[in-house]
């Protein structure tokens, strides 16, 4: 006799699978729940119950599942974790959200309703009737560096999506992510806005603040070294930055009280990456 699989079964038949995992969360909703059980009076109608903006909000993110064949695997106060066989539907059911919220906000105690949505494309494992791994958790992880209105997909994601007309990507960078590693970002453009930086700081932004900050340091410390009275030419500026390795380009402003430092070349400045311990300088007036 055959015994017929259960769902478990059957999908832990498949080995690793290749999944689209979506995280969706309320930004502040909790704060809105406070606000709306604050202001209730007694008698009053609970926001939080079946007609209020909680409920609406479960409605609006289980009606746009059912339309793009995704799966709701598991709700945890504001935080849907679904699941979709093709990435194309989780993008646009993704967006299908965004901007219904945008046309009929739901409206709280702490104003609109906004959500942030996480997409990440991966091969977890299926076991206890859910989604377990990395996986996973890089998913929910890029739901959490995204802000309000935000859809972040992670690279893996854009490459599994491939080209479609309606739907366009834009790369915010390398992020540390918290227990997954560094990973790759980008910002969906559902609506035409524009590009939305992400809640956390990436690799390539906190290289750039350290470079311009050395960079700045240069300047200053030649400046000083050639005395202020000393009018700086642009192919001295370039030779000490000349003397580092990897190029990097930053834009410069003088926030010093040397004035010369105001001609050197600030529009694209290019450096490089890997300078030296400690910068050598040359004062001029007295050569060795």
């Amino acid at each position: 006799m055959i015994t017929p699989l259960n769902n478990d079964e059957k999908i832990a038949s498949t080995a690793n699978p290749t999944v689209t995992l979506v995280f969706a969360n309320v930004v502040d909703l909790s704060p809105a729940k406070r606000g709306a059980a604050l202001d209730a009076g007694v008698g009053a109608p609970d926001h939080t119950g079946p007609e209020g903006f909680h409920a609406e909000y479960l409605r609006l993110v289980r009606s746009a599942v059912a339309e793009h064949n995704g799966k709701e695997i598991l709700t945890i106060g504001d935080t849907f974790f679904l699941t979709f066989d093709a990435p194309v539907d989780a993008i646009r059911c993704a967006a299908g959200i965004q901007q219904r919220l945008c046309a009929q906000p739901i409206n709280t105690p702490s104003g609109p309703m906004r959500l942030r949505i996480g997409i990440h494309v991966g091969t977890p494992e299926y076991f206890e009737n859910s989604w377990h791994g990395t996986d996973v958790d890089i998913a929910a992880r890029a739901q959490s560096a995204g802000l309000p209105g935000q859809i972040i997909v992670t690279e893996s994601a854009c490459k599994a999506l491939g080209c479609h007309s309606d739907i366009k990507f834009r790369r915010l960078g390398t992020f540390a992510l918290k227990g997954v590693g560094d990973i790759g970002l980008c910002d969906v453009d559902y609506n035409r806005h524009k590009l939305r930086r992400a809640a956390i700081t990436s690799i390539e932004q906190r290289r750039r603040r350290r470079m311009a900050t050395s960079v700045a340091f240069i300047l200053g410390a030649i400046a000083l070294v050639n005395g202020t009275g000393q009018r700086l030419r642009q192919d001295q500026v370039a030779a000490v930055l000349a003397s580092t390795a990897n190029q990097f380009v930053a834009d410069l402003e003088n926030s010093t009280s040397v004035a010369v430092i105001d001609n050197a070349p600030t529009d694209g400045l290019t450096v490089k990456l890997e300078q030296p311990s400690a910068p050598t300088l040359i004062n001029q007036r007295h050569p060795r």
